[in-house]
């Protein structure tokens, strides 16, 4: 029962983290600002822990999902390390 209830409380944060990083990009998308708070790994993470400790053997399969679906994670580090190889590459052309 522990178990249970502790991997339904991870998953349950995790997607509400989740949903809360999607609506910060698409609000910040709507006012044409830079989304802000983003609550970066910790949707994914709590949610692939989730899934990875319940107690049904089928769904602990799917434990990736949660870091793919936040944006915070996924997309967020993707763009760090491409502005990071941006600003890499920028600053050995300069004089």
């Amino acid at each position: 029962m522990l178990r249970w209830t502790i991997s339904c409380l991870l998953i349950l944060f995790s997607a509400l983290v989740i949903v809360a990083n999607i609506q910060t990009v698409l609000r910040g998308w709507r006012d044409k600002k830079s989304a802000e708070s983003l609550v970066v790994i910790v949707g994914g993470l709590l949610g692939a822990i989730g899934l990875r400790t319940v107690p049904v053997h089928g769904l602990r399969r799917w434990w990736w999902i949660p870091l793919v679906l936040d944006i915070g994670c996924g997309v967020s580090l993707l763009g760090m390390a491409w502005e990071s190889l941006r600003s890499y590459l920028g600053s050995r052309t300069s004089p």
